[in-house]
């Protein structure tokens, strides 16, 4: 198997067309293209050390974040990111709506954009996203035409506020990575952070339970 031998571990991509649908609503794999079924290929690719998963068209029936969750670990509600600034805030923009429908078990997919906008002053934007591991993903956003700073005084307290607030004050403090450029930037504690025109600033949010000292919030 060449995905082995040549130590690449990737996703396989497949079209799995099926015949028909069980009486029960599941669906049945062409049987030329899987004489052994859906089942017995699982079982022969996780004997190699890889992973499989399958992926399904919500077939005409609209909103999947709200029942797809039952049914699977992830679902789609736009098209894929292109490598642009327009179209990741386009994406971000159109699955604000459905941030609270994301949980244990249930994700909007990876290829999407799904967070929660927690503060707006004029063109510059914050917006947040749950990870795993008592973590939270922060965007910080600048849509305006110039450039403009956020000082360590008014991010904290933005940190403290909305989604951020509960974490910390169960003893927690924040520790922030820019992941954009993978350093971290340890403890909040720089003066400024400073955004360009057309662009963002990704910050990973790990709460933990340890003697730091937290910066007070925002007067």
């Amino acid at each position: 198997m060449h995905v082995i031998s040549s130590t690449l571990f990737l996703f396989m991509y497949l079209n799995c067309y099926y015949d028909a649908a069980t009486l029960q609503g599941n669906l049945v794999e062409k049987a030329f293209i899987f004489p052994s079924g859906m089942k017995a290929l699982v079982f022969y690719i996780h004997s190699k050390g890889l992973k499989i998963g399958t992926y399904g068209d919500v077939g005409g029936v609209e909103d999947p974040t709200t029942w797809v969750p039952s049914l699977g670990n992830s679902w789609r509600t736009t098209g894929d990111i292109k490598d642009n600034w327009e179209s990741m805030t386009n994406k971000a923009d159109m699955n604000e709506a459905w941030t609270s429908y994301a949980g244990l078990g249930g994700w909007n997919d990876k290829l999407c954009v799904q967070g929660k906008k927690v503060k707006k002053i004029g063109d510059l934007e914050v917006w947040a996203g749950r990870l795993s591991g008592n973590r939270v993903v922060v965007i910080r956003w600048n849509r305006g035409s110039s450039k403009a700073s956020i000082s360590r005084k008014k991010l904290s307290f933005w940190l403290n506020d909305m989604v951020f607030r509960r974490s910390l004050r169960n003893g927690g403090c924040y520790l922030l990575s820019a992941l954009l450029f993978g350093e971290s930037i340890g403890v909040v504690g720089v003066t400024s952070l400073i955004l360009g025109v057309v662009g963002l600033l990704l910050l990973k949010v790990n709460f933990v339970k340890e003697n730091l000292t937290t910066i007070p919030p925002a007067d």
